[in-house]
């Protein structure tokens, strides 16, 4: 675990609770980082695992139904309190636009690595790439509205990429030119 392993529980939809069950739920939430929520009913044992992640603040993540299914209700509830798999996709999307202002963003960043906030910003503005740098960038920090989704997040005063993110940027970079 200590060098980035993937713990999965392995518990069927529905299969009868077993006798060290919370435990194990607790120690699955102790071991992650991160959760991927892939099935999960209202009042299961994969709901019971999100709220003990949530206690340990653990980051949540859901892999949005493109269905409804009785094994998805769960992930209706959460919906709205996390981000999805999805919005990580969206990179790869972008990574293929280069006109898009999301491209030349993570192109500009990528550029000078080690930048903060108000700097990008400020790149942005010299280059004239967007017409509200601010909300652009700002757009790429937060989940909420109407928000390209989370790409970036500021750590020590720069602006680094979000976690589930580091690894397919690492992947695709070399495809983001300014």
């Amino acid at each position: 675990m200590d060098e980035g392993g993937l713990v999965i529980p392995t518990q069927w939809i529905g299969a009868p609770s077993g006798r060290n069950l919370c435990l194990c739920e607790r120690l699955v939430a102790a071991l992650c980082e991160q959760m991927i929520v892939v099935e999960c009913q209202q009042q299961d044992e994969s709901m019971t695992v999100v709220k003990e992640a949530r206690k340990l603040e653990r980051e949540i993540h859901y892999v949005k139904p493109t269905v409804h299914d009785i094994s998805m209700e769960g992930i209706q509830v959460l919906s709205d309190k996390k981000t999805t798999v999805k919005k990580c996709e969206r990179i790869f999307e972008w990574a293929d636009k280069p006109y898009s202002i999301v491209y030349k963003i993570i192109a500009v960043y990528l550029h000078y690595e080690r930048i903060t906030c108000s700097g990008l910003i400020d790149k942005l503005k010299t280059l004239h790439i967007a017409t509200d740098p601010y909300g652009s960038v700002h757009s790429l920090m937060t989940d909420k509205g109407n928000s390209y989704g989370r790409v970036f997040m500021e750590e020590n005063g720069f602006l680094v990429f979000v976690p589930e993110l580091r690894e397919r940027i690492e992947a695709i970079k070399g495809k983001f030119r300014v």
